[in-house]
């Protein structure tokens, strides 16, 4: 693992002032912050086949934007017919030549069951793939993980689903954006009703990267059209939203 990750995990891992916090992943940054200590040196662009004949030239086009940074990449697209084993298996023979993963359409998801709030649930976790040695278990048989060994994160993992023609036009957005084309500040904080009496003001470590942080944390304030006027009328750079929610649907708490 290169010196540049390391140093990026402890500053997000070890760093953090809860890495689970009510079944829920919290992370506080902390320290002075650098893109030294957070860009990857190389990216893997794996791109679902079905999307890439229609998205190529834009995912080329943040490639090359993304080479003036000094990130390095390579595009590999991933056969609609292979599972998770075998991506896993392809990002640990890969691991000494790329930091993070960058997942670009229907790429495998695998699932987790754990019991928490007196119920059973279940979501999907791409930790699976952000340490490629470490071993899940599914105790009970039924498909679904329920249980692994010990993790040490080696990749950064990221995940980008919709249709071809959306994924089209989110690599535009990138583009328009490091192009001077969009300017978006400072960093926009969301906690709906469920986590408002949680970390009260508190930035997360926010302000070491973002200049302004906006927070909305109040019950009369995190609304479906406060959400929606806040992203829509002045956007930000980064937002960072409590908000229950699986890939399709965010469910503000409207009472």
């Amino acid at each position: 693992m290169n010196s540049a990750l390391v140093r990026h995990i402890r500053n997000v891992l070890t760093l953090s002032a809860a890495v689970l916090y009510s079944s829920c992943s919290l992370f506080i940054l902390g320290g002075n912050l650098d893109p030294a200590d957070y860009l990857p040196d190389s990216l893997l662009i794996i791109v679902d086949e079905s999307v890439y004949q229609q998205t190529a030239e834009r995912i080329e086009e943040y490639q090359k934007d993304i080479s003036t940074e000094g990130v390095a990449s390579r595009m590999i697209i991933w056969p609609e017919n292979k599972g998770a084993a075998e991506l896993k298996e392809l990002l640990e023979l890969e691991k000494t030549m790329a930091d993070a993963a960058f997942l670009v359409g229907d790429i495998p998801t695998v699932w987790f069951e754990q019991f928490a709030f007196g119920v059973e649930e279940t979501f999907p976790s791409d930790v699976y793939y952000m340490d490629p040695d470490s071993i899940w278990y599914d105790t009970n048989g039924n498909g679904i993980y329920d249980r692994h060994g010990e993790i040490e994160a080696e990749y950064i993992i990221s995940r980008l689903t919709g249709t071809a023609e959306e994924i089209d036009g989110y690599f535009s957005k990138l583009h328009g954006y490091r192009a001077g084309q969009k300017s978006l500040d400072g960093a926009f904080l969301f906690k709906d009703d469920d986590w408002h009496y949680n970390f009260r003001n508190n930035d997360f470590g926010l302000k070491e990267i973002y200049g302004g942080i906006t927070t909305f944390q109040d019950i009369a304030d995190t609304t479906r059209s406060s959400y929606n006027s806040k992203l829509t009328n002045n956007g930000a750079a980064y937002t960072y939203q409590w908000i229950h929610a699986y890939p399709q649907v965010l469910f503000v708490d409207v009472g």
